[in-house]
């Protein structure tokens, strides 16, 4: 489950930020892309409620549910992104990235793990791998997968959305993955199933585009807070 959920977090700010997988040539995609590639184009900053739903298809029942935030602003003439994302519901904890830099705060254990992201090895039920998304770029995504039409469907009763099946191209540890893009051309929500029925589910809520948000992403942690290298 933990790689499985850090490519969903990884998938979902990639799509964002680079654009998405090959598809078929239909006219509703090729209209949906363009709508995806203008989000982008205008897109200076993100901040959205962020929601995660893991399912145990076995148990028939959620293995973790948790709520949040995410803030995210591209770096300018870069596929990088400065960001931040508090889980506040559920397990707790922040993850910052900076410049190249992450700070992961866990309140529960009163400690700061921080770094380069690029050393960056995981943790936080794997959240904190948003970071293999300033790697990504449209190329890995179109290498790495294949992608299908599914028509429009409502999501969580807010969302009026286009929906597309992704298929990895390569053996990995989940089966498929579906993602859902609203009018503006807006990835709203991500769910990775395994091979297994379980499934991950990230779904975007409360989104504000071009919100002012660059003075929040640094995270200082509280005083007394140990201070680990990792």
């Amino acid at each position: 489950m933990k790689n499985l959920f850090q490519f969903l977090v990884v998938a979902l700010f990639a799509l964002i930020l680079v654009g998405t997988t090959k598809v078929n040539a239909q006219n509703e995609v090729r209209i949906l892309y363009q709508k995806m590639d203008a989000n982008f184009k205008s897109l200076t900053s993100l901040k959205t409620g962020i929601r995660l739903e893991k399912w145990n298809a076995q148990l028939k029942d959620y293995d973790d549910r948790r709520e949040g935030t995410a803030l995210v602003v591209p770096i300018k003439n870069t596929r990088n992104a400065n960001f931040r994302l508090d889980w506040t519901k559920g397990a707790q904890e922040t993850l910052s990235v900076v410049n190249g830099k992450y700070r992961l705060y866990q309140p529960r254990l009163q400690q700061v793990i921080e770094g380069s992201s690029k050393d960056y090895k995981g943790g936080g039920n794997g959240s904190g791998n948003i970071f293999s998304l300033i790697n990504s770029s449209a190329k890995d995504l179109k290498e790495n997968f294949d992608a299908k039409w599914l028509g429009q469907e409502v999501v969580a009763n807010v969302h009026s959305t286009y929906k597309l099946l992704l298929t990895p191209k390569k053996p990995v540890n989940y089966d498929h993955a579906e993602v859902w893009v609203n009018e503006e051309g807006m990835v709203v929500q991500i769910r990775v199933y395994e091979k297994n029925n379980d499934w991950t589910n990230i779904l975007l809520f409360d989104i504000q585009r071009n919100a002012d948000v660059k003075n929040q992403i640094a995270l200082t942690p509280p005083k007394g807070t140990k201070v680990l290298k990792g």
